[in-house]
């Protein structure tokens, strides 16, 4: 399985990225795939999410993230 989780690495004063990155290797344990996008600039998250190949996507970050 692969993921993909997009984050906004300055969300939440930046517990958004510790938070990406504990969920990816969490998965990475359970012998998921994982591609960490970090977002920079307004569209990057749907850009991401638009990419081929994940079996499911996650977002991590606030209202523009989602």
């Amino acid at each position: 399985m692969m993921v993909r989780i997009i984050v906004n690495p300055v969300a939440g004063k930046g517990k958004s990225l510790s938070s990406a990155n504990r969920l990816a290797d969490y998965l990475r344990a359970q012998g998921a795939e994982v591609d960490l996008e970090y977002t920079r600039q307004k569209g990057d998250a749907e850009r991401f999410a638009a990419k081929p190949r994940a079996d499911c996507v996650v977002s991590v970050g606030g209202d523009g993230t989602a």
